[in-house]
């Protein structure tokens, strides 16, 4: 992996030896085995945390920068409930910076995040430069495209790695396991050897408090897992309701459509017939004699004969008549 920083290169190595041991058939039974992964589980953490804090500003005369003050602006980089929730679980398992930094990789491993949340965090190139110096690994996008498919890798793993453990709080944890996380880049960045053995990680079950914590968070999250599946089953239904009313109004549209076509016929029947109608009333006036023409018939000399007054019928009387 030429150009590549060694930091990334050992990922790589310990994620091939994660998986190598994950995918073997003795790691369910063999003690030994287990125990074998989770020496390489501690390493990958105690390489996350050294990323994490590659290039890290030194802060200010007042205060230090750990790794936590860039992690918890994880809300900016990717708003919303989720996020929220997720350093508040954080808050909630240390009160120190040092550990909270270190319970939010352990956290995000187990609940296979750590790749989208990192993706959302280098997006955000202001906050990057805001923490980090211009070479640091997070600074670089070259090295940064390297990183987030490594880490997307993990996401394979179901890790149940513990988060509450009052040794996360010591600035001094990794050095006491023979390891150390330095700030600087380049050559001065410490490199782990195989033989390096960090702590083991207990599991999470001994610890009453933080099985209750857990059991709210989870609790919280199934809740929100049901809500979420009762808003879907009621947007199935109407969207379902919806199906229904669009293809009842297709089809009543559909017979609206028929019954137009009848009309379009029978009117042009209609048309049809009120065009041969004149036709047919000029040819029955033509055959059928004029009425006043049957009235009048033979009688119309008469007509045409000048009425006789009464002074001439009197003419014509017989004069004894009058006698």
């Amino acid at each position: 992996m030429e150009g590549v920083d060694p930091i990334l290169v050992e990922l790589k190595n310990i994620i091939r030896e994660l998986a190598s041991i994950y995918d073997s058939k003795e790691f369910m039974s063999d003690p030994a085995t287990q125990s074998t992964f989770q020496r390489w589980l501690g390493k990958l953490c105690h390489l996350i945390e050294r990323i994490f804090a590659n290039g890290l500003k030194e802060g200010s005369m007042f205060r230090t920068y750990y790794i936590w003050d860039f992690l918890e602006n994880l809300p900016k980089a990717l708003p919303g409930p989720e996020s929220e929730d997720f350093i508040g679980f954080v808050k909630k398992i240390t009160k120190s910076n040092v550990g909270r930094g270190r319970v939010f990789i352990r956290w995000a491993l187990n609940q296979k995040v750590l790749d989208r949340y990192t993706g959302a965090f280098v997006t955000q190139r202001g906050l990057v430069a805001a923490y980090y110096k211009p070479d640091a690994l997070l600074a670089i996008e070259e090295q940064v495209a390297v990183l987030l498919p490594l880490l997307e890798m993990l996401a394979g793993f179901a890790l149940n790695v513990v988060v509450k453990d009052p040794a996360l709080d010591d600035e001094d944890y990794w050095k006491k396991a023979g390891l150390e996380v330095r700030r600087s880049v380049g050559s001065a960045s410490h490199i782990i050897s195989p033989s390096a053995n960090p702590p083991m990680f207990r599991s999470p079950v001994t610890d009453r408090e933080t099985i209750q914590v857990l059991n709210a968070h989870s609790d919280k999250q199934g809740r929100e897992i049901q809500d979420m599946r009762s808003a879907i089953l009621d947007l199935k239904i109407n969207v379902e309701r919806e199906k229904k009313e669009r293809d009842r109004l297709q089809s009543q549209c559909i017979g609206y459509v028929d019954q137009i076509g009848d009309l379009k016929v029978e009117l042009q029947v209609y048309k049809a017939i009120c065009d041969q109608l004149p036709a047919a009333v000029a040819d029955k006036l033509k055959l059928s004699p004029s009425p006043s023409v049957e009235l009048l018939g033979a009688d119309s000399r008469s007509l045409q004969k000048p009425a006789e007054s009464t002074a001439a019928r009197l003419v014509r009387l017989p004069s004894q008549d009058f006698n």
